[in-house]
């Protein structure tokens, strides 16, 4: 299961090939500040056809948005979720979080990504004590 988080802002700028790819499971989350939520027409089509199930959230304006994009971010990655943003500005979102979720600039990566995770395998050493023998020979 996938989390997509966008923002419908940047929609019409995005490249949705490879959306098509999403399963049922995953969710798309748009973030758009309340009152703008302008969608082209070519951008809805491509939610329309798309299997993964689409939410819309809205925030009070520009800044919030990001904010809660951050939130969003947080919360999947602490409940071990795969979660991907799909953003043409990085460096508006947390680096601290960033480092965990996965972003593109396109669903195409999303989508091509397995959403494994990169634990890194911790193997105990086994120490064996050689013993001495302390005892006095007569």
């Amino acid at each position: 299961m996938k989390y997509v988080i966008i923002a419908l802002s940047e929609a019409s700028k995005l490249d949705f090939s490879g959306a098509d790819k999403l399963a049922k499971t995953d969710h798309i989350i748009c973030l758009y500040v309340k009152g703008k939520k302008n969608i082209t027409a070519a951008v809805q089509e491509e939610f329309d056809a798309l299997k993964a199930e689409i939410e819309f959230d809205d925030v009070a304006d520009t800044q919030d948005l990001w904010m809660y994009a951050a939130y969003l971010m947080g919360y999947h990655v602490a409940a071990k979720h795969s979660v991907f943003v799909v953003t043409k500005d990085k460096d508006k979102l947390p680096s601290k979080i960033t480092s965990e979720a996965k972003v593109y600039t396109s669903f195409k990566s999303v989508t091509s990504d397995t959403g494994s995770s990169t634990k890194k395998s911790t193997t105990k050493k086994s120490t064996t004590a050689s013993k001495k023998s302390t005892a006095k020979k007569s």
